[in-house]
């Protein structure tokens, strides 16, 4: 085998290892989240307006809204995440729909004993996963302010 060819097949196989060494998550979903433990909310409205509050102030764009359900999406950088958010008066779901950048993999696999993890079967890069968490945290706190 020549050097160049010898050094491209040394170059090929060090960014598949690079590549395959990225640690993939299973897709977070929020799934009927009540608005705050222990909190009253008079209306689906007022779920809405928390969550539009929260999206405004925490850099995800409302890419489309409906009644019921909005659909969010963030970007930085070379990465993208778009969320459907469906809610009502006592609930709301945050569910994966798209993304750019996270080294999203569908997986036939769910997890070791063979159940589906969040009702999907998604891998996807723990950085997702993390910016999910941290939206609905931010809603949490816009449903549930500090008592004065």
């Amino acid at each position: 085998m020549s050097t160049a060819k010898l050094a491209y097949a040394t170059t090929a196989l060090v960014a598949i290892a690079i590549g395959g060494c990225v640690s993939l998550s299973v897709v977070e979903n929020i799934k009927h989240a009540p608005p705050a433990p222990g909190v009253e909310v008079s209306s689906q409205h007022v779920v809405r307006s928390a969550i539009e509050r929260v999206s405004i102030r925490t850099g995800w764009k409302i890419a489309s809204d409906s009644q019921g359900q909005m659909v969010v999406e963030r970007s930085e950088k070379r990465r993208k995440a778009t969320l459907a958010v469906t809610y009502d008066a006592n609930h709301y779901d945050i569910r994966y729909r798209d993304s750019e950048g996270f080294s999203y993999r569908w997986s036939p696999v769910a997890d070791y004993g063979g159940t589906i993890i969040n009702g999907e079967r998604g891998r996807i890069h723990r950085d997702y996963n993390e910016w999910v968490k941290e939206f609905d945290r931010a809603i949490q706190d816009e449903l549930n302010p500090p008592s004065r």
